[in-house]
């Protein structure tokens, strides 16, 4: 993983509205705030415009616990599911991996999420439970009163269910009306093209007209996003749906791809983002070994390694983003 693979992995980022709070001083500066969080506002009105619920994470005080769910918010962000907490690189284990890494990025597609301080919400929202689903009016629709443990473990399945509901009935709600603003023709050619962009795997080895293919079916997939944002909820409830088994390391589909590059080309990362450092040992990617020794069994090998951006890094980081911000 070079610079620039490390530096679009963060792009998730942003969509964690008051992720800033994780760094040192984070807490102070909130608490010297006053009135409604900004972040909270901000969220909101991305919200409206796509007619999305939010999730607020209060962050816990205690150092520890706070470092946890930052790490847990990381792979949120990144689409990189706990591989021990899926049994390791087992078929079962991968297929779980894959399964949770699907509802990872549709959340990051179906959902705005904001961190707030415990003071911030119990302000804002009259609660601090640990989480909160609110709609885009600020009004609290479920909560979470404790945070699990291991915010790590089990981070899809857990955050699905209480965002969507245990069979997706919230999110089926929201997507029936957009369904049925359409004529039933079109309506049917929409779910078949969706359809179809979930069932086909991508694979490295693929021909590039297949690959040029695909990406011509993300193009499409994204204007028609573009036309209304609140058609994003739709895929994202398709990849939600999708219980396809796969044990290949990362065996994405087109849909989960193209929900992908709509939440990074959607995304700029501000001048002057830092990295919080509550990564320890490395990201977490793993890759396959380019070369393997003779009595090498693990075929896998960490990819970065990085436990935070250092300077030069962090300068890099803002390079990029001015430069994605000016393009």
């Amino acid at each position: 993983m070079d610079r620039r693979d490390f530096t679009r992995s963060l792009m998730g980022l942003p969509f964690l509205f008051g992720a800033w709070k994780f760094q040192e001083g984070g807490q102070d500066a909130a608490k010297q705030a006053s009135g409604p969080p900004k972040v909270l506002e901000l969220a909101r009105a991305r919200m409206k415009e796509r007619g999305l619920p939010g999730l607020v994470f209060v962050l816990p005080r205690d150092q520890e616990q706070r470092d946890a769910l930052g790490r847990a918010l990381l792979r949120l962000s990144v689409g990189t599911p706990d591989i021990d907490g899926v049994r390791g690189f087992t078929s079962e284990g991968l297929i779980a991996f894959n399964r949770e890494r699907r509802q990872l990025v549709a959340l990051t597609a179906t959902c705005v999420f904001v961190c707030l301080e415990t003071d911030e919400a119990r302000r804002a929202l009259g609660t601090t439970a640990a989480r909160i689903v609110i709609d885009e009016k600020g009004r609290v629709l479920r909560t979470l009163e404790a945070a699990p443990k291991d915010p790590e473990k089990a981070l899809g399945p857990r955050l699905v269910a209480l965002v969507h509901g245990a069979k997706l009935e919230h999110l089926e709600a929201r997507v029936a009306p957009l369904r049925a603003a359409f004529p039933e023709k079109e309506r049917t050619a929409r779910e078949e093209f969706l359809a179809k962009l979930v069932s086909d795997i991508i694979d490295s080895q693929d021909s590039k007209e297949l690959h040029a293919r695909r990406q011509d079916e993300r193009a499409k997939l994204a204007a028609w996003i573009k036309e209304d944002a609140r058609r994003i909820a739709w895929p994202g409830l398709v990849l939600l749906r999708d219980e396809t088994e796969r044990d290949g390391y990362y065996a994405s589909s087109n849909l989960e791809q193209g929900l992908v590059e709509q939440r990074d080309a959607e995304t700029d990362i501000p001048l002057g983002t830092v990295l919080p450092e509550f990564v320890s040992g490395g990201c977490g990617f793993c890759v396959e070994k380019s070369t393997i020794e003779e009595d090498d069994d693990d075929l896998f090998r960490i990819a970065c390694g990085m436990p935070s951006l250092s300077s030069i890094g962090g300068r890099f980081l803002r390079f990029s983003a001015d430069v994605a911000k000016k393009k």
